[in-house]
């Protein structure tokens, strides 16, 4: 490879035009063939002069991306990521680029924004996957600081998100916002389905609500459909009770009317 290199380059001098391909692959075999070897600074140095000569080449700002990275300059890998987005707005392999180098660095309000930016370009369904995958591994970073918003932009997009939905519906029972815990429960039954264990959920807020009608005829439908369970057999029970005491005062009240 070095040795093609060192024998092209005069040719290329010598008639630009004439010899221009055969020396840039040559160029190119050569930095690759120092990249296996770990000489990276050489490396960047030729695909430096690559890039000057084939502008026009997105490949060359990948490599280039790629070496800095190796070195561990990510301020060089995100500046060649940009560069060559400006000449290349919406290339998909440089959008991964500078995704990474931005969510490795956790700086999600910059991630957001520029992921948005780029589906103008095309690729959204994949850009669109990405959004979503960063948007909840923003909202998991900022767990100790204000992650209501973010889990319920999560929340709005995908309603079907265990994650996000866990977080929401707690987070409006906690504040006592039980109208909006039962709206956020309903939507994300409609999106995965019910089970016993959204219906305990819906019990547990009635119950809080105050809503007694609410409750107890939810938890005689739920005891209807899983009789093994104590916790709602005895709360069963206890409505059986109630609704008995209040049968027995009725009719005592009754005797007593002359």
């Amino acid at each position: 490879c070095k040795e093609a290199y060192e024998i092209t380059k005069p040719l290329y001098e010598s008639n630009q035009n004439k010899w221009s391909d055969l020396f840039t692959k040559s160029l190119s075999s050569f930095g690759t063939s120092l990249e296996s070897i770990g000489k990276i600074d050489e490396a960047i140095s030729l695909t430096s002069d690559l890039l000057k000569k084939q502008p026009e080449n997105p490949s060359h700002y990948i490599s280039l991306v790629n070496d800095h990275l190796k070195t561990g300059d990510y301020y060089s890998a995100l500046a060649f990521a940009e560069r060559g987005l400006m000449q290349f707005p919406g290339n998909i392999s440089l959008i991964n680029k500078k995704s990474g180098i931005l969510a490795d660095q956790k700086r999600y309000d910059e991630l957001l924004p520029f992921l948005n930016e780029q589906m103008k370009y095309g690729n959204r369904g994949a850009l669109q996957q990405q959004y979503n995958y960063y948007l909840l591994e923003a909202a998991r970073t900022a767990k100790d600081k204000d992650p209501a918003t973010l889990y319920g932009k999560i929340f709005e997009s995908s309603p079907g998100n265990d994650e996000a939905f866990n977080y929401v519906f707690n987070d409006a029972v906690g504040n006592q916002q039980y109208e909006e815990a039962i709206a956020i429960l309903n939507r994300y039954r409609r999106a995965r389905g019910g089970s016993k264990n959204l219906s305990m959920k819906e019990l547990m807020v009635y119950t809080r609500m105050g809503n007694t009608s609410r409750a107890e005829g939810l938890t005689k439908q739920l005891f209807a459909q899983y009789p093994g369970d104590t916790d709602l057999r005895a709360a069963y029970v206890k409505i059986l009770n109630v609704e008995a005491k209040d049968l027995m005062a009725q009719q005592m009240y009754n005797e007593v009317i002359p």
